[in-house]
């Protein structure tokens, strides 16, 4: 089953009517799971979203290199290539020939998925930090490229044996506030989208049969499900406590930025 929400006030709107007070009884009532929050406060943010952490994104950006650049194909002239312009050729240019060509362009749209569900071992604090560095990478990106970001969740399910829920979360411009509260909230995870899973496909607390934390090919599918263009896309799997990018930030955002730069195959 996959459910599909145009913001994260959408969710919160579906939570509300759908999750009961038995879906909600089923979960954890450890307020710390949830990074001490409570239903209503979970709620609210995802309404209004929380700025709070932005500071702390904002001077990991700042260390970053940003000069982002992605590719794109053109002819150009040339002395030699795959064809002719003939009026080139007719008034006697050197350079009558057309090659294609790499060239960087500002317009190519980046899609980032983030995965926010997690195991039940991680913390709060491990969400939290590891969302605070992937926003600071979407705020670099979306100063100098158009990108698209949404918020996955994916779990056990009775139907199709998984529940799949994404969000869309504005980019144009960055909704900060949003953005912020879905990549470093335990609350939103683990409240919202597990409590939207066991109200509608009766998840049990599980990963999706198909899921393990080796089987790539998993992940593959769903990226190819998610959007046409996968090359063009980054796919931020499910938080663990030796994600790279908490033990080396600035390598980790450096290293998908370098991805995007990277000349694309023929």
């Amino acid at each position: 089953m996959m459910l599909h929400y145009n913001s994260t006030a959408d969710i919160a709107r579906e939570y509300e009517a759908k999750v009961t007070h038995s879906d909600r009884s089923y979960l954890s009532s450890d307020t710390k799971w949830y990074n001490n929050e409570t239903t209503k406060e979970t709620l609210q943010k995802c309404y209004n979203g929380d700025t709070s952490l932005v500071p702390m994104a904002e001077r990991l950006m700042d260390k970053l290199d940003t000069q982002i650049e992605t590719q794109r194909r053109i002819w150009e002239p040339c002395v030699a290539g795959a064809f002719p312009c003939v009026p080139d050729a007719i008034m006697g240019r050197p350079q009558s020939m057309r090659r294609i060509v790499h060239v960087p362009d500002e317009h190519t749209p980046i899609n980032i998925f983030v995965v926010t569900t997690c195991s039940a071992s991680i913390s709060s604090n491990t969400m939290q930090e590891r969302g605070i560095v992937i926003l600071s990478l979407v705020m670099a990106l979306s100063r100098i490229r158009p990108v698209s970001l949404k918020q996955i969740a994916f779990m056990h399910g009775i139907k199709d044996d998984e529940t799949i829920i994404t969000s869309d979360i504005n980019t144009a411009p960055l909704d900060l506030a949003s953005a912020c509260y879905v990549l470093t909230s335990a609350g939103f995870a683990r409240r919202i989208t597990y409590g939207l899973a066991r109200a509608m496909n009766n998840f049990n607390g599980r990963w999706p049969r198909a899921y393990s934390w080796d089987k790539e090919q998993y992940l593959t599918d769903l990226l190819n499900k998610l959007t046409p263009n996968p090359k063009m896309s980054l796919l931020i799997r499910e938080a663990h406590s030796y994600d790279a990018m908490l033990h080396d930030p600035i390598k980790w955002v450096n290293e998908q930025i370098k991805r995007f730069t990277q000349q694309e195959e023929e």
